[in-house]
């Protein structure tokens, strides 16, 4: 049994895909960065549309606005469960931005930006759009009974010195990775 607001749902041309399309379009110039896919193309799960693709979106914004070298990375798995009806679907947006920290991560989920941090113009004009957006997925995966999460251990292993070199990567690359996991779902 599926919600009423769960379709089948193509993850990739239905979500993924048009994301993609969006960042590809808005990419700075001075940005020199590539945007992947990497999902098992058949997967169709049923979910809620709308609210899963304003999840990724607000998640590839953030690292979109973060990363200005190397990619930005939206990752499916899947985990299949002993009963056979459902799996549980995890989807992680990825970049070789500067890394953040755990604290600075959950407080972006978990703190609601004040008018102040959307408009103050002191600072990136976008930082409050973005927190509000990082907010806001938080707020949706928790309806949707998913979770949202930062992955502290990512390492995106970006090195932008040429391989022949023995230089270690710079930390400015190490990215971040920021997880939804779906709630439980059956997939087509």
């Amino acid at each position: 049994p599926t919600h009423p607001d769960e379709d089948p749902t193509r993850i990739v041309e239905d979500i993924l895909r048009p994301i993609q399309s969006m960042l590809l379009a808005s990419r700075q110039a001075e940005q020199n960065i590539d945007i992947f896919i990497d999902c098992p193309r058949t997967l169709i799960v049923h979910i809620d549309p709308l609210r899963v693709k304003q999840i990724i979106l607000n998640l590839a914004l953030h690292a979109m606005r973060r990363t200005r070298k190397g990619f930005i990375k939206c990752c499916v798995e899947v985990d299949k469960q002993d009963d056979g009806t459902s799996n549980i679907v995890t989807l992680a947006v990825e970049d070789t931005g500067p890394s953040i920290s755990l604290e600075d991560a959950n407080h972006l989920l978990s703190t609601s930006p004040t008018l102040q941090d959307t408009f103050d113009l002191t600072t990136d004009h976008d930082v409050g759009g973005v927190r509000m957006g990082m907010y806001i997925s938080k707020q949706l995966s928790d309806r949707l009974g998913g979770t949202l999460s930062f992955d502290p251990s990512y390492d995106s292993r970006y090195n932008p010195i040429s391989p022949s070199s023995s230089s270690s990567p710079s930390p400015l690359y190490r990215g971040s990775r920021f997880v939804f996991h779906f709630p439980k779902t059956t997939m087509v």
